[in-house]
């Protein structure tokens, strides 16, 4: 699955190291690989420590190891409380701007994605002959706790925006609704959210208008 991915990263790092290819040590790591793409980078950071220090065992046992717990992780503080505060917040901003909540949805998330690699890296690097050290203490689920608790108020402000803009929040009220049985029946932020988007594209292609005559907007 991502065992290519890991080879492809690792591989330049062997040859700075060695000065050429180690056949041998880059076939240690062809193998199945499959994490959370943004967290794979602890485990770069200790399979290169590993390998510099002769411990290419060590190495191994750790990516087998810890692929599992940092795959979990990794979901949970990106796919269902990062990504989709990003999201909405760009959302927000472009209603201001189009562009802006392109650039905004770019720069952000990039931004936090990436000092998030790097920043695993080292501590891989670190923490490599004790790596369940940092991950057992990482603040992963106080940040994603606060994400969440952002995308409430952002959602809620775009729901308002869109049933004042459209003159139809019968539409709106029926969407929030959904949200709300899909979060109570345990469907994360993030499937809830391509749901309720591919339904509201669904009904705007249609032209379909829900109006309340009892909720004037004029």
């Amino acid at each position: 699955m991502q065992g290519l991915g890991f080879f492809f990263a690792i591989s330049p790092w062997f040859k700075l190291e060695e000065g050429e290819y180690d056949t041998k040590a880059l076939k240690r790591h062809l193998v199945y690989f499959n994490t959370h793409p943004f967290m794979a980078s602890y485990l770069l950071g200790v399979v290169a420590r590993l390998e510099k220090e002769g411990n290419p065992a060590g190495a191994v046992r750790a990516k087998e190891n810890l692929m599992g717990p940092l795959g979990a992780a990794g979901d949970g503080l990106f796919w269902t409380s990062l990504s989709p505060m990003v999201v909405v917040l760009s959302l927000s901003v472009a209603l201001l701007s189009p562009l802006a909540g392109i650039l905004t949805l770019l720069l952000v998330h990039n931004a936090i994605q990436l000092s998030v690699r790097w920043n695993l890296f080292k501590r891989g690097w670190e923490n490599a002959y004790d790596p369940l050290t940092y991950i057992g203490g990482r603040q992963d689920r106080k940040v994603g706790a606060r994400a969440q608790e952002v995308i409430a108020p952002l959602s809620g402000f775009l729901l308002g925006i869109v049933a004042f803009r459209t003159e139809t929040p019968g539409t709106v009220l029926v969407l929030f609704g959904l949200s709300l049985i899909l979060f109570m029946k345990g469907w994360s932020t993030l499937r809830i959210m391509l749901v309720i988007l591919t339904i509201a594209l669904i009904l705007g292609g249609l032209g379909i208008r829900m109006e309340m005559p009892w909720f004037p907007l004029r």
